[in-house]
């Protein structure tokens, strides 16, 4: 079993990241023929994403934006 550990914890309590993550899965599976993989790699992208994110944490309201 594959796991993403990265991210941040306010990647939960921000409106719309669930949808970025549809869109990124999107992305990546029109690439990737195995859709494990690309839901993984996915996932890593926001992972990676939201560690860059938290680096500046201006709160939940500048999240999304910066994200």
């Amino acid at each position: 079993m594959s796991k993403v550990k990265n991210g941040s914890p306010m990647m939960t309590k921000v409106t719309g990241m669930g949808c970025t993550a549809t869109a990124v899965v999107g992305a990546c599976i029109a690439v990737e023929p195995d859709m494990h993989l690309a839901a993984l790699a996915a996932m890593a992208i926001m992972g990676v994403c939201g560690d860059m994110t938290k680096r500046d944490d201006k709160g939940p309201g500048a999240f999304q934006a910066d994200f």
